[in-house]
């Protein structure tokens, strides 16, 4: 099962900067897109040029901070890419992806407790589009850093904003299995299946939780 956190990159129009044309933006929507398709490539150097057009056309755009907070991490410059995020949360301290994606980095680089915080302040906006996601990236963090009650409680929170949360329930099931709360980890797979249907990663959990229930007899 991927245990990856999810990176929002994608913005409503409403997070525009204003001094920005369509045009402009367009143009830098366009570089970004490119660069981060390069940089998923592994094509480090053609990810770069593109950012840094997408930076010269629209340099205080939140997605183009964003794009080079993102692209600094994945390239290892991490004082950079911290740099980044806190030149955009100047600019633009509530929005919500941009919260996510620090919560992400900090959660990556191990600060968990200041993580846990900027997940929070994403999915306490709760016109947030993305809140299951940053529900479910803030319980992979807490899981990460060991807090399996806080974790159970964040999947749960994801699973509710979201029903098809996978990898929530998956993580969901597993700490419920550890307590030995086999019945009601039993329960969430059947409902699960019966909205969205069987996949393979919930019938091998359901295979080890009846193992791991007869163990226990």
């Amino acid at each position: 099962m991927n245990k990856s956190v999810v990176v929002c990159l994608s913005l409503c129009a409403c997070t525009l900067a204003p001094h920005l044309t369509q045009e402009e933006v367009s143009a830098a929507d366009t570089r970004i897109s490119l660069g981060i398709a390069y940089l998923q490539k592994n094509q480090r150097e053609k990810a770069r040029i593109n950012l840094l057009k997408a930076q010269k056309v629209a340099p205080l755009y939140i997605r183009t901070l964003m794009a080079l907070a993102y692209y600094d991490d994945a390239i290892g410059e991490e004082s950079q890419a911290s740099r980044q995020y806190h030149q955009a949360l100047a600019l633009y301290p509530e929005q919500p992806d941009l919260l996510n994606n620090y919560g992400t980095f900090l959660c990556k680089h191990n600060h968990y407790q200041s993580a846990l915080r900027y997940f929070r302040l994403a999915y306490l906006q709760t016109d947030y589009i993305n809140i299951a996601d940053s529900f479910e990236n803030a319980g992979l963090c807490a899981l990460k850093s060991g807090q399996k009650t806080l974790a159970r409680q964040l999947f749960t929170k994801a699973i509710d904003y979201q029903p098809g949360k996978t990898l929530s329930l998956f993580h969901l099931v597993n700490i419920e299995s550890e307590q030995k709360e086999f019945t009601v980890a039993e329960e969430q797979i059947r409902h699960y299946i019966n909205q969205f249907g069987p996949t393979a990663e919930l019938a091998g959990l359901q295979a080890k939780i009846r193992r791991t229930k007869q163990q226990n007899d």
